[in-house]
Parts: structure tokens; sequence; C-alpha cells
């Protein structure tokens, strides 16, 4: 879900789908003071109105480790139980 990026400059938005829904996805990222922290936000349209939603994960600089990749996996898991119901 996260993937650090050595770009300083802000991404364009990448269309994804998450489960049913479309997405417009950017991805940031910092570190200072010995900790890292990843940002994916995420942009969709539904009947005129936007919606973000934005899972951050803080850690200790240096590779992504075990505990980081399940928390990874369990925001995108709540990411895909997201509707728009009536």
């Amino acid at each position: 879900m996260f993937e650090p990026s050595s770009d300083p400059e802000p991404t364009k938005p990448i269309r994804t789908k998450v489960g049913i829904i479309t997405f417009y996805k950017v991805s940031s990222g910092d570190a200072a003071m010995g900790t890292a922290e990843e940002t994916d936000t995420y942009r969709t349209f539904h009947d005129g109105r936007c919606y973000e939603v934005s899972p951050m994960v803080r850690r200790q600089n240096g590779p992504l480790d075990r505990a980081v990749r399940m928390a990874n996996n369990g925001l995108g898991s709540i990411l895909r139980t997201l509707y728009f119901g009536k």
C-alpha cells in the first residue's frame, strides 16, 4: 500500500479501483528525527461530493519490516470495505 517516494514534488493522482469504487490516489512521505511517515490519500466523488481517506503509517527509519507490512495490509482491508449505501 505505501511505497515511499524519493521525489520531493507532489505526485500526479493515479486512478485506482479499490473494491467497486474508483479513487484518485496520491502518495507522499516525509522523514525526520529517526522516523518516516508515509501517507496515501484516496479521493473519490459520489453524488456531487468529494470524499477523502488518508491512511498513514509512521515508523522508525529503515527497511519495511513485517509489522509495517501487516499494518499496510490492514489499512488496505479497511479501505476495501467502503461503500455508498442507500
